[in-house]
């Protein structure tokens, strides 16, 4: 029973939430036809756009799923400046002032000092539209 309590336990890690971010509300539809949103048209590439606290990054994980994460540092959010950029490898975003690292696939913790996953948004794509619907 120990042995099965730690593993839940540290599974559920990677998904921790903070309640010390802002709730913002996010109602976003994007035309993916439009040019600002050209990377997104394949997989394994992201856009940064407008919305929640700092912006939102939006990441095409594969040819009809989309992840949508705020760019708000979990560990200091009331920092200004704690806002993530997307690392050169497009798979991981850094906040350059306290050195939190993130992946933009799931939101999860990558490097400290940041415990917390980064703020997911709800995402719905019609292909047939070539729409997609970012809300909480």
């Amino acid at each position: 029973m120990l042995f099965l309590s730690l593993i839940l336990t540290d599974s559920c890690k990677k998904d921790k939430r903070c309640d010390n971010i802002p709730k913002v509300f996010v109602d976003l539809v994007l035309y993916l036809n439009l040019p600002s949103y050209s990377t997104l048209g394949t997989p394994n590439n992201w856009v940064y756009i407008n919305g929640g606290n700092r912006g939102i990054i939006v990441y095409r994980k594969s040819e009809s799923e989309f992840i949508a994460t705020d760019r708000i540092c979990t560990y200091d959010p009331d920092n200004s400046s704690a806002t993530l950029q997307v690392q050169t490898n497009n798979i991981t975003a850094i906040d350059n002032g306290c050195g939190s690292k993130f992946q933009i696939t799931d939101g999860a913790v990558t490097q400290g000092p940041a415990s917390c996953s980064l703020v997911k948004y709800h995402t719905e794509y019609d292909a047939s539209a070539n729409t997609l619907h970012i809300y909480n």
